[in-house]
Formats: C-alpha cells, sequence, structure tokens
C-alpha cells in the first residue's frame, strides 16, 4: 500500500532543525555576547576576536533569516497541502504584512496588528491538531497575545488611538502565562522521568539563578532584548521555568518526537513582545512546525494497528 506523505517526510523538518542551530548560534553569539561584551572595561583590548565573533553572528544571522524565509515557504505549501487552511492563512498574512512593512507599504502598527491575528490563526490550528500541547499553548499564546497588546497599545497611544491602555501590567500578565507554560508542557507532554533530564534542567536553572543574582540588571537587559522578558518577577521564577523547559525538551527528545522539540525551541528564541519581524517569524514558524509535527505518518498508523487488534 503506497504510503501518504506527510510533512514530515519532506524538506521542511530537515530544513528548521538546520536553521534552529544557526538561530541558536546568532542569538548567543551576536544578540548576547557581542551585546554585553561591548560593556566590559578594556574590551578594546580583545578588538580582534571580538570582530570576528560579531562578524560571524552577522553571518548566522543573515544565513537564519535566508532558512527562515524558505522555511515559511515550505510550511505554507505544506499546509495547504494537508487541509491546514488556518494556518496557511495565517502564514500568508504574515508573510505579505512582513513584505509590505519592509516596502514601507504599511507602518508598525499595522504589521504588529498583522503579527498578532497571524500568531491567533495558527494557535488556533495548532491546538486543533495536537491537544496534548493545549495547555502549554494556552498559556504561551496567552502571554505573546497580551505582549502583542501592549506593543499595539503603545504604537497607537503614538498615533492618537487610543484602544486600551499600555499599561506595565500587561506585561506582568504575560511573563507570569510564559513562565508557567513549561510546567504545563511538564504535565501534559512527559509520563516518565530520566536522570539526564533531571540533572539538564538542574544544571540550567542553576545557570539562570546565578545569573540574575550576580549580574541582575544584565541578565535583564538579555532577557528583554532576546525573549521579550522585562524581568517582573522574582529571580527564581525565571530560573524554574528554564529549568522546566530543558527537562521537557530533553524528555520530548528521548521519546523521539525531535520535530516537536524543534518547534518549541523556535517558539523560545522568538520570544514574545513584538521586538522584531525576524523574531516574530520564528515564532509563527515554531507554531507551525507544531502542528506539522502532530501529523502520525501512515505507516506508523499501519503497524499500530495490527497490535490493536490482536490485543482486542
Amino acid at each position: 500500500m503506497a504510503v501518504s506523505p506527510t510533512p514530515r517526510d519532506g524538506l521542511l523538518p530537515w530544513l528548521v532543525q538546520v536553521a534552529l542551530v544557526v538561530i541558536v548560534f546568532e542569538l548567543v553569539i551576536l544578540r548576547t555576547a557581542t551585546r554585553v561584551a561591548i560593556h566590559i572595561p578594556g574590551i578594546d583590548r580583545a578588538a580582534v576576536p571580538y570582530r570576528a565573533a560579531a562578524e560571524s553572528g552577522r553571518f548566522a544571522y543573515y544565513l537564519a533569516v535566508v532558512l527562515v524565509i524558505t522555511a515559511l515557504g515550505l510550511a505554507m505549501r505544506a499546509a495547504l497541502q494537508h487541509g491546514h487552511h488556518a494556518v496557511a492563512t495565517a502564514l500568508a498574512v504574515f508573510v505579505g504584512a512582513a513584505f509590505l512593512a519592509r516596502a514601507g507599504a504599511i507602518d508598525d502598527l499595522l504589521l504588529a496588528v498583522a503579527v498578532v491575528a497571524s500568531f491567533g490563526l495558527v494557535a488556533v490550528g495548532c491546538a486543533a491538531a495536537d491537544r496534548r500541547l493545549r495547555p502549554a499553548l494556552f498559556l504561551f499564546g496567552g502571554g505573546f497575545l497580551l505582549g502583542g497588546l501592549y506593543v499595539v497599545a503603545q504604537q497607537a497611544a503614538a498615533r492618537g488611538l487610543r484602544p486600551v491602555e499600555a499599561s506595565p501590567w500587561l506585561l506582568v500578565a504575560a511573563e507570569t502565562l510564559v513562565l508557567a507554560a513549561p510546567m504545563a508542557l511538564v504535565y501534559s507532554r512527559t509520563r516518565m522521568t530520566s536522570g539526564a533530564a533531571v540533572a539538564w534542567g538542574a544544571a540550567v536553572s542553576g545557570a539562570v539563578m546565578m545569573t540574575l543574582v550576580l549580574a541582575p540588571a544584565t541578565a535583564k537587559i538579555v532577557l528583554l532584548w532576546n525573549f521579550g522578558l522585562a524581568g517582573y518577577l522574582p529571580a527564581l521564577a525565571y530560573a524554574m521555568a528554564a529549568g522546566t523547559l530543558t527537562y521537557a525538551l530533553v524528555m520530548i527528545v528521548k521519546s523521539g518526537d525531535g520535530l516537536t522539540a524543534v518547534g518549541i525551541g523556535l517558539l523560545v528564541v522568538g520570544g514574545i513582545g513584538l521586538h522584531s519581524t525576524y523574531q516574530s517569524a520564528l515564532v509563527i514558524l515554531g507554531l507551525s512546525v507544531l502542528v506539522f509535527a502532530s501529523e502520525v505518518p501512515e505507516r506508523a498508523t499501519a503497524l499500530v494497528r495490527p497490535v490493536i487488534a490482536v490485543e482486542r
């Protein structure tokens, strides 16, 4: 019997894995290390290695942009081919708005509205495709939408429009929801435990806690730049969320569901807050990957059915 291809079988899974590696490299080198290094006294003495690191980070950024644009195109085609019409519509809206904003045809306010609308559409498609992700998706999605609402309200107020007040409490609520998402992910996606996963989670949690305690100002700036988290909550909350997320990702990878881990990874590196079209693209792409990761290939279903029949 012929096996119907799914998005898991095409170029998209390989491409998003490569893209995530490049994006993480860019995040660590360009968005974090170089920005922190310029505040270190005497950094001018290490101008050559600093310049080399900065150039490699910039190259990774440009490469990541190309990979992400290509992946968005492949995701749009896959969504159309496999009946995910809400996802395909959201991707089309986002790509179109990003292109128009780049060309100067629309302003930042319209772009922000388009990003929030696209995110909502893809999130609905993702929730419909994988019920196991719904609790974590509800929390992350709520945080992203509240952060996006804050940006939209700010930009609207700057134009004399006030549909909603840009209250800092929106950011506090957004961060609370986002930091709770990893716990929901562990509850809904992991049923067993692993010593390696616990060790990785504890190590990451400890590193984040130490950084926030020893260099709170720098750490909070990095959180804001990279993830859209303003640091309103206690340091322990961020440390626990980082450790729990690491544990969940390790367990998901160990279960053999690497594509889901890649999708979640893209959400993490994209963050919340609508800081840039690039980071918004990472979030939209990550949600799309999660939709495709939920699809079980037909050949796997065929292998399961005889077992079920025998057990009955």
